[in-house]
């Protein structure tokens, strides 16, 4: 079954819209189609926008991953995700592991729900 991540998500109080219901948004952060999410705070608030056509898997991973890069201490006001180029490959590893770990594609499951509950 796996982790609920929109419960979570809600419990944590980041919001999470799609690129269809954010368009203005997307331009802003100068976000391509290509893109599958992206994380940001604005207004001491966190988001994470998602392509939601994506498969699922994909789908939940991605979210999985912009939610480890907002726990993980990586965003901050005004700034958006979106490039690693200029973001550091680091980061983007450790939100990929944060990501594997939540959705409990590792072992470790337990310890990334110790970290956020």
């Amino acid at each position: 079954m796996g982790i609920k991540l929109r419960d979570l998500l809600d419990r944590l109080n980041i919001k999470a819209v799609t690129f269809d219901d954010a368009p203005y948004t997307m331009e802003m952060l100068k976000l391509k189609k290509e893109d599958e999410g992206v994380a940001f705070k604005l207004y001491d608030k966190f988001y994470i926008l998602y392509d939601p056509n994506v498969n699922k898997k994909c789908l939940r991973f991605t979210i999985a991953h912009e939610l480890g890069h907002i726990l993980l201490g990586h965003v901050n006001e005004y700034f958006a995700l979106k490039d690693v180029k200029n973001f550091g490959k680091h980061k983007e590893l450790q939100a990929n592991l944060f990501a594997e770990n939540l959705l409990g594609q590792t072992s470790d499951q337990g310890q990334v729900l110790n970290l956020i509950v």
